[in-house]
This record gives structure tokens, sequence and C-alpha cells, in this order.
């Protein structure tokens, strides 16, 4: 029997009122990110790929862009918890700010789709371990904050952000990052006791070799000629090896140029290119992976079947 690996795809709603508050903009534009998430959830259609939404709860309950996280969930889509605002500094939010930012966002989610979100992820990956059992008290079954890199400053400042005022760098975040760092790739545990309190910790995937996390903005900074071959090369040795892969985009990949921002300016090719490489990547995976919503995967490991 040819049990083929497991693929966890997500995708982090960041939009524009997210990228602007980031770069410190007023310039406000309406709705142009979601048209990212119309065309992501169009493609995943077509190769029955299933995702996993980390919605912005200000976002959810704008009422203009949830047709298009019901058309998302309707086709088999999970949404989740991405905060309320996405605040910078998320880590150095107090326990009570942290929880409200959960809680809001739990309700925008209910109140327009009558679903509870299992998972989250915090802002930038930006975690306060101290603030993981709070998820637990709030219904969050899996937590997904936690970057698996030693290359956590050059991130910092590939995104723009001063690595010496980012609560994201403190020793509290490099020891709950430790562990997963360590063990590789295989990297999946349930927290039982201390900071976890039962929460599952799913890091994203990193490149095989380079420990980059792998992040389709990763792939759009290079040239066409080395995107492919990263592409290529982690998806043979996920596949070889038969191990869960587990891949982020953000809307901002899929925006028009002419509404990008900060680094996804700067760095990003036209549209028409970055569609190209995200066909080529659905190409590659759709026959040879099975893909599941982070939560169904968090139900194979709980069966102990993963």
């Amino acid at each position: 029997m040819n049990i083929k690996p497991k693929l966890i795809l997500q995708i982090d709603c960041d939009s524009e009122f997210v990228m602007q508050k980031h770069y410190g903009l007023t310039k406000h534009q309406e709705n142009t990110y979601y048209s990212a998430l119309e065309i992501f959830v169009e493609k995943f259609k077509i190769a029955k790929l299933k995702s996993t939404l980390f919605a912005v709860g200000a976002d959810v309950k704008n009422k203009n862009g949830q047709q298009y996280f019901l058309d998302a969930i309707n086709n088999g889509h999970e949404i989740a918890n991405h905060s309320f605002e996405h605040p910078n500094r998320f880590s150095m939010l107090s326990d009570e700010k942290f929880r409200i930012e959960v809680q809001k966002t739990n309700a925008a989610v209910y109140s327009a789709f009558g679903l509870k979100c299992k998972g989250f992820r915090a802002p930038n990956f930006d975690i306060n371990p101290s603030h993981i059992k709070i998820l637990k008290e709030e219904g969050i079954q899996y937590d997904c904050s936690v970057l698996s890199t030693p290359y956590l400053p050059i991130i910092k400042l590939l995104k723009g952000t001063d690595v010496r005022k980012s609560g994201y760098m403190g020793k509290s975040h490099l020891a709950l990052q430790k562990p997963y760092i360590t063990n590789r790739d295989k990297i999946w545990k349930s927290e039982k006791n201390g900071h976890g309190n039962g929460v599952i910790e799913i890091p994203i995937t990193t490149f095989p070799y380079l420990k980059f996390p792998c992040h389709f903005s990763y792939l759009l900074a290079t040239s066409p000629k080395i995107a492919s071959r990263l592409m290529t090369t982690l998806i043979e040795w996920h596949v070889n090896r038969k191990e869960t892969l587990v891949f982020l985009f953000h809307l901002a990949d899929l925006v028009d140029n002419k509404f990008l921002y900060g680094t996804e300016l700067k760095h990003y090719r036209s549209l028409d290119e970055r569609l190209f490489l995200l066909d080529k990547l659905i190409e590659m995976v759709s026959n040879s992976f099975e893909s599941l919503t982070t939560f169904e995967y968090c139900d194979l490991l709980k069966a102990g079947v993963v």
C-alpha cells in the first residue's frame, strides 16, 4: 500500500489593513488583498487541496470580506485565529490583552460563520510561551507560532523589523523554539506539561539543509531558477522520506504589485511570474501528498496515526 505523506497548506490572511499597520502607512484600500484569497481557493479547488486560513478578527468582522472566507470554508478550508488587530510586538502583550485578542477573533469567527477556531498563530510568530496556557483556556487546540530555525534575527530584518525592539527575540521565545530546532523536522508534539498545557505545537517545515521556514514569500524573493530548484528539492525530499510538509503562504503572495508595500514591493516579481510558480508548486504536490487541514492533521496526531 502506497501511503502518501501529509501536506498542510496554511495561508496567513494579512490584509492591506495589517500591511499598512505594519509599515506605519495611512493610505487606505478596500478588499484588495481578499481577492488573493479568492485566487488561492480557486486554484486549490481544482487541485483538490485544502488549507488552513489564519484570519485576523478585524477582517472577519468586515462584512465586505466575509464572503471570501465563506467561499473558502464551503470548499473545505479551515479558519483559525490570527489575533484581532495583528499588533506589533505581540509577545509583549499582558495576559489580559492577549486573551482579548484571542477572544475577540474567536467571537468574530463564530458570529460570522458559526465556527469555533481550533488553531492559532501569533502575528509575526511573536508569542510568549507563558501565553500558550491562555490558548488552551480559550478552546484553542493547536498553535503554529513557533519557527524552528536558527535564523530568527535575519528573518526579522527581512521583514523590516527592528530586532532590538522585538519581544520575539526574547529568551522566553528562544526557549520555546529550541526543542524544535534540535529535533529537525520531526517536531510534532503535545505539550502535556509546562507552557503548552496540552496545546499541540505545529511549526512550519524548514527547507532541507538550509533550515529557512517554508514560506512561499521566500521563494518569491529569489530568482525564478533558484526558486524552482529549491521548491523541487523541498518536495522531493519530503516525498521520498514520507515526511509531513507544512507550507505557508500570505495573501500578499498573490496581490498585484501596485498594491504591495515594503519588502514585498521591493522583492516580489510580477504577479504573472508568482502565479506561474504557484501553479508549478500545486502541480508537484497535488498527486504526491495527502492534503489535510491543520486540525485534521492534529486529529491524526492525537489518534497516534502519524
